[in-house]
């Protein structure tokens, strides 16, 4: 079998399924299983097969499980299932309404990666970081009035945003509900989709 494409760097297209959690490369396959790891935002999650293009980070050969490690950084920021038609929540700008975003409650989030409709409070700016690749522009910490739940809230390198203060509280409509798996945890994830509505 030709040696994939991937093994070697570069950008081009592979695509993935995602199996007990984690995303698993389908096409170029090779010889054992890859596991595909991303170091930004990860493809929404489908039962389908999706072809997305990348930028391979790294490359690691599995040794006594024979499995490899492909970590990549997404290229394309919406990527589509090759077996289904986008849905009604694929909006392509932070202008318009967002009445199809169901609302949620922080306790609500399971990083189901569906786009959702959440009000929390600016509770801590964790860090901005502008400018710096494969690290997302801003983390913050949200909350809700009447409740102890506290979220981190990040917003995904390169995605425009107003600026953020502390004690604020604002709407998120289409806000990405993300599980972030190297830290094992529900964010609230920021992206192109997202519009923004201060609560005075």
């Amino acid at each position: 079998m030709a040696e994939v494409w991937y093994k070697s760097g570069g950008t081009g297209e592979i695509k993935v399924r995602q199996i007990d959690g984690q995303w698993i490369v389908t096409e170029p396959s090779g010889d054992s299983k890859t596991i595909c790891l991303f170091t930004g935002d990860e493809p929404t999650a489908t039962d389908d097969e999706i072809a997305i293009t990348v930028e391979v980070q790294s490359f690691r050969i599995g040794t006594s499980n024979e499995t490899n490690y492909l970590t990549v950084e997404l290229t394309d920021t919406d990527p589509v299932s090759s077996e289904q038609e986008p849905t009604e929540q694929s909006v392509t700008s932070n202008t318009g309404t967002f009445d199809d975003f169901p609302e949620r409650n922080l306790t609500e989030l399971r990083g189901s990666d569906e786009y959702v409709t959440v009000e929390a409070t600016i509770d801590e700016i964790e860090f901005v970081a502008k400018n710096k690749p494969n690290t997302p522009d801003l983390k913050a910490v949200v909350r809700e009035d009447g409740s102890i739940k506290r979220v981190p809230l990040v917003v995904s390198d390169g995605v425009s945003h107003p600026h953020f203060d502390v004690g604020e509280t604002i709407r998120f409509n289409g806000v990405k509900d993300h599980r972030y798996a190297k830290k094992n945890e529900n964010q609230l994830l920021v992206t192109d989709h997202t519009d923004f509505t201060v609560i005075e």
